[in-house]
C-alpha cells in the first residue's frame, strides 16, 4: 500500500471532481508545472512539445516547439515568467512564458537527459541552476 501525505490530522476527502480534461498532446505527458499565479499549467510530453494551459477554463494558450526528442522535465522560475525544459536531445531550453520566445539553449552533458534516475536527477539540477542564474 502507498503512503498518502496529509496536511492535517483529518482524513482526506475522497470526493474528487474532475474540473477539466486537458487534451492536446499526441503522446504521453511526462511532467507538469504550475506557475506561481496558480492560473497557468505547463505540460511536457514525449511528443516533443510543451503546452501552456489556462487552469480556470482549461483552454490551451500555446504550444512551445523546439526540442528534437522527448521533453523529459520542466520547471518554472519563481516569478512564473521563465520556463526551463530539458529533453532527450541533450538540450536545456529557457522560454519566455508570455510570448513563447526561446531565450536560450544550453547543451547538456551527453546522457544527462536519459531515462535512468541519476541522469534525471542531473537534468533536474541543471534546470534549477539555469533558473537560479537568470
Amino acid at each position: 500500500p502507498g503512503v498518502m501525505a496529509q496536511k492535517s490530522s483529518q482524513p482526506m476527502s475522497h470526493h474528487w471532481k474532475c474540473v477539466h480534461t486537458l487534451t492536446g498532446h499526441s503522446h504521453y505527458v511526462i511532467g507538469v508545472a504550475i506557475a506561481a499565479d496558480d492560473k497557468t499549467l505547463i505540460s511536457c510530453s514525449y511528443d516533443k512539445t510543451i503546452k501552456v494551459w489556462h487552469l480556470d477554463n482549461g483552454h490551451l494558450l500555446g504550444t512551445l516547439k523546439g526540442h528534437q526528442r522527448w521533453v523529459s522535465a520542466i520547471a518554472m522560475s519563481p516569478n512564473g515568467q521563465i520556463l526551463a525544459s530539458a529533453s532527450l536531445d541533450n538540450t536545456l531550453k529557457l522560454w519566455q512564458i508570455g510570448s513563447g520566445e526561446l531565450l536560450r539553449e544550453i547543451q547538456t552533458p551527453s546522457g544527462a537527459s536519459d531515462s535512468n534516475n541519476s541522469s534525471r536527477s542531473l537534468t533536474c539540477k541543471l534546470i534549477h541552476i539555469a533558473l537560479f542564474l537568470l
